[in-house]
């Protein structure tokens, strides 16, 4: 039985266009069985053998994969390194580099790990990487998702020699994440944990149970993390300074070497401290350069490096926070217990 209805009320009904409905008509059979469609039965001329695919795996297969760094407890996928690109990858001696420069990097750390533990009273293996920004306070609730929050900042140091990890704390009030303050987190662990043996402590505690309001809750919670060793935790305070930055400085960083040439940090496969040539920085552009280009980073370059016993004091304030962020830190105060406003009362925009 045919009913007669309104083709463009059922056109906006079905979600269908006119073309397609003139083409089913066309298709109908007598047995209104629409014919089948005969799309996608031929290969295009355009498709590629499988070969070709499997060789193009294969071949970005072949270059070092690392894993997230911060996704890696939950995802088991690999991601190339950020210095490759299309050129890399596509040509064939660049890429042969790429991989010999990856394999003397971690050749090079095999070595000095194996020497360490031959000669562990005088040679320490260590590994620096600066966490992700921590939130303050760590809320779960959802209207804080979108307001600015005071950021607490890690710095951890691992020593492969002995297994034992520190963690350099400080909140954005006290020093921003440029090199002088990495620098000066750097030189406080040398001068306060370098010389002496950690103990263990047993204590153990899930983020689950801890309320992060002020930064020392993030230095509290990270000195209880770790599997076989606790975490070692300092709180970096107004008195680190930089011993790069000032006219008191001992230090101060240069952008060529005693040669006159110019120098890229972010160029240096290759960098040495050495302890008998206090205030000299070695480097390698290249694992081919036969010799070490030298810096001097000492601030009266021809006079004899002091390091001072304790870091000099720059400032007595903290660092002002922009006014958004004040007022955004300023709400999340109904979230937080009370005896903690006062720490948040005393912001400075």
């Amino acid at each position: 039985m045919k009913i007669v209805v309104c083709k463009v009320m059922f056109l906006n009904t079905v979600g269908v266009t006119d073309k397609f409905v003139r083409i089913s008509l066309s298709k109908k059979r007598d047995s209104e069985v629409v014919l089948p469609d005969n799309r996608g039965r031929h290969i295009p001329k355009n498709k590629l053998p499988e070969t070709v695919r499997i060789s193009v795996i294969s071949h970005i297969s072949s270059f070092p994969m690392y894993e997230s760094h911060y996704s890696r407890a939950r995802s088991n996928r690999k991601y190339l390194g950020p210095e490759l690109n299309i050129s890399l990858i596509n040509y064939g001696p660049a890429k042969k580099k790429h991989h010999e420069e990856a394999e003397n990097r971690y050749k090079l750390k095999r070595d000095d790990k194996q020497d360490a533990k031959e000669d562990s009273t005088n040679k320490i293996v260590i590994m620096i990487d600066l966490q992700k920004c921590l939130p303050t306070p760590c809320l779960t609730n959802s209207r804080i998702f979108y307001l600015r929050k005071l950021w607490t900042l890690n710095l951890t140091i691992h020593c492969d020699t002995t297994g034992q990890s520190f963690c350099m704390i400080w909140d954005e009030t006290v020093g921003c994440r440029g090199g002088n303050k990495i620098a000066s987190c750097f030189i406080k662990w040398t001068l306060e944990y370098l010389p002496k043996n950690v103990k263990e402590r047993k204590q153990r505690r899930s983020l689950k149970t801890l309320e992060i309001a002020v930064p020392r809750d993030w230095a509290q919670f990270i000195s209880t993390c770790g599997d076989k060793r606790p975490f070692i935790v300092s709180s970096v305070n107004l008195e680190v300074s930089s011993m790069l930055k000032g006219e008191q400085a001992p230090l101060v960083f240069r952008t060529k070497n005693t040669d006159k040439g110019a120098f890229l940090m972010s160029k240096a496969v290759w960098m040495q401290v050495r302890k008998c040539e206090e205030g000299m920085f070695f480097c390698k552009n290249s694992f081919d350069d036969p010799n070490f280009s030298l810096m001097n980073l000492k601030q009266k370059v021809r006079l004899s490096l002091t390091l001072p016993k304790e870091l000099p004091i720059i400032r007595t304030t903290t660092i002002p926070i922009k006014t958004e962020k004040y007022n955004h830190i300023m709400t999340l105060l109904k979230w937080v217990d009370k005896i903690f406003h006062p720490l948040r009362q005393q912001l400075i925009i």
